[in-house]
């Protein structure tokens, strides 16, 4: 009889580490704008805007969403929007107060990290909070950036992290053309009834405009006590004195929101002479509207 020999084969199977990890992170609603909508470069306020995102990752991952530095290529002072060679500022930031800059965690940003610690899928919602500050001195328009966004998962919270395909993210701010106009002074000083000349005086009526642009118009009314075309100011006693004003050029574009066009625009007074008036102060309150 043939003897049967047994061989015993032993078999190792080395399965890396990566077929092993088979969870991942998904988009549920991808951030595709923060859009500021209108600036005004005469408001002292803050202008914000978020935006909501949310993505689901498998249990036992960390997850890292991060935000790219956009047309400015730093994080710090700030990313900026362009229209054409205009640029004004803004960030992104990871809390409503502006305190973390959202970006890579490079170059003074911080990333948003989270984990899954959970025997489930969990879904992750979250803002992202766009701020830009007041007194930007820009020309009106529309102005944009592109910064991208860049969901990366591991099962170590230090990675490798596999990612996601990177979604781009539009950011946009409208510049209203506008204008404002200081409060101004006619002050004739002294009128005497008796002279023979009539009382003339000049004040400036400073108008400034957002960059670059100009009003159309500017145009003062006949104050408060007029009768017909006739501008008076009245004193306590309810007597009136006549009185003229009128505006010298008011053409010009401005250069900067923080100056007034052509350093101010002439006001023009004048108070006839001899009028037979009583005693007192009198007054008006004229009013400049501008239009633009």
């Amino acid at each position: 009889m043939r003897a049967v020999k047994k061989i015993l084969v032993s078999l190792v199977l080395m399965i890396p580490t990566s077929a092993l990890f088979a969870g991942n992170c998904s988009w549920q609603v991808q951030p595709t704008a923060v859009n500021f909508g209108t600036y005004s470069v005469f408001s002292t306020s803050t202008l914000t805007t978020t935006t909501n995102f949310a993505f689901r990752c498998t249990p036992n991952l960390y997850a890292r969403l991060m935000l790219s530095q956009g047309r400015s290529g730093v994080y710090v002072p700030s990313r900026i929007m362009a229209n054409g060679a205009n640029t004004v500022g803004y960030n992104v930031y990871l809390d409503a107060g502006g305190t973390q800059i959202w970006g890579d965690a490079s170059g003074g940003s911080v990333s948003y990290d989270v984990y899954n610690s959970t025997p489930q899928n969990k879904d992750f919602t979250d803002s992202m909070y766009g701020i830009a500050p007041p007194g930007g001195d820009v020309a009106a328009g529309t102005y944009t950036d592109t910064i991208v966004a860049v969901l990366g998962y591991s099962n170590n919270s230090t990675g490798p992290f596999t990612t996601l395909p990177a979604v781009a993210i539009t950011v946009q701010m409208i510049v209203a053309p506008e204008c404002r106009v200081d409060v101004f002074n006619l002050d004739f000083g002294a009128y005497n009834p008796f002279a023979v000349g009539a009382v003339n005086q000049s004040s400036l009526l400073k108008v400034y405009c957002t960059k670059s642009s100009a009003p159309t118009s500017v145009v003062l009314n006949n104050g408060s006590f007029p009768l017909g075309a006739q501008r008076r100011m009245m004193s306590p006693g309810g007597s009136f004195l006549n009185y003229d004003a009128a505006l010298g050029s008011t053409s010009g574009n401005s250069t900067s929101s923080l100056v007034p066009i052509n350093g101010g625009f002439a006001v023009n007074g004048s108070i006839p002479a001899q009028q037979d008036v009583a005693v007192g102060a009198y007054t008006d309150t004229l009013v400049a509207t501008v239009n633009y």
